[in-house]
């Protein structure tokens, strides 16, 4: 995986933002088994996958947030990496480049 090469990423606390499928959560954590992930997910459906993911595989210092990233508060703070596949829509930023609605 590009990531685990690209990024020393060897220990830490990692967030996955709108995790989905647990990529590329999942993977940098079987990689690099020393990170603290925390997967966010807001769709109640994938944080069901991602918790029966989570307990087959045995990891340790992975927990599914359900919850969109935004709503998080100190239980995750400090992060020292954030990561994200794909992301909706965005409010119009200060200066008006944000994505239309």
């Amino acid at each position: 995986m590009y990531a685990s090469v690209a990024v020393p990423v060897e220990n830490g606390r990692l967030a996955d933002v709108g995790s989905g499928g647990g990529f590329p959560g999942l993977p940098l954590k079987i990689i690099r088994p020393n990170l603290q992930v925390f997967l966010v997910e807001s769709s109640i459906k994938k944080v069901t996958f991602l918790a029966e993911v989570i307990r087959e595989l045995g990891l340790k210092d992975t927990q599914v947030l359900a919850r969109r990233y935004e709503e998080l508060g100190e239980e995750v703070a400090p992060l020292d990496y954030v990561c994200s596949r794909a992301l909706g829509d965005s409010p119009p930023s200060s200066n008006g480049r944000g994505r239309n609605r």
